[in-house]
């Protein structure tokens, strides 16, 4: 996908002003944040300096077009990036995600002038819904989670011989909360709530 030059320029205006972008941390930790699909993670290249990184990486979701939910990954980045800045730059990324839908609907009905290529990547034709329907992914998961969790240890509890008792369904309680990416906790273990919290369910 080609977007006018004016509005690509902005783009890396946009994203150099961002905290974080500076570092190699920061660069993988906006990345995941964005939630990209690994192939698109894989192409673009981490550990640069903010003024090699922002344009590399601006270029390259522009050139990769929809990811994997159906949206164009440079939208899913500014739409990530309006929770690392604050009022006037949210206003600011709004702005940017309006020029970007005028743009693109400016160049797809440029395009539907033009004749249509006869090839076009695969990854595109596949709705959303049915890549996520056929996906191994959450059965995998679960199937996991039943074996790590099936036999519940039962050694120093008052109980005759040894038994393993068998568990069919687990539970685990979800819960989600907001918090600074910089207060963000690794330690999944970890038995802290953290005010506002919501129980997924």
């Amino acid at each position: 996908m080609n977007l006018s030059e004016r509005l690509h320029q902005e783009l890396i205006e946009f994203f150099k002003s961002l905290p974080n972008l500076g570092d190699t941390e920061g660069q993988k930790a906006f990345i995941y944040h964005c939630g990209f699909e690994s192939q698109l993670q894989n192409l673009i290249p981490t550990g640069l300096p903010s003024a090699k990184f922002v344009p590399v990486f601006v270029s390259t979701l522009i050139n990769y077009g929809r990811i994997d939910n159906g949206q164009y990954a440079i939208e899913v980045a500014l739409r990530t990036s309006k929770n690392y800045v604050g009022r006037d730059k949210r206003l600011y990324c709004e702005t940017l995600l309006q020029d970007f839908q005028r743009d693109k609907t400016q160049r797809i009905t440029d395009s539907s002038k033009q004749p249509t290529p006869q090839t076009s990547s695969t990854r595109n034709k596949i709705p959303p819904i049915v890549k996520n329907l056929f996906s191994p992914f959450p059965g995998k998961y679960k199937q996991q989670i039943i074996y790590d969790h099936r036999t519940f240890n039962v050694s120093g509890l008052r109980i005759k011989g040894t038994y393993a008792l068998e568990i069919e369904n687990v539970f685990v309680d979800l819960k989600i909360a907001p918090n600074y990416l910089s207060k963000a906790n690794l330690n999944p273990i970890l038995l802290k709530e953290l005010k506002g919290y919501q129980s997924i369910t």
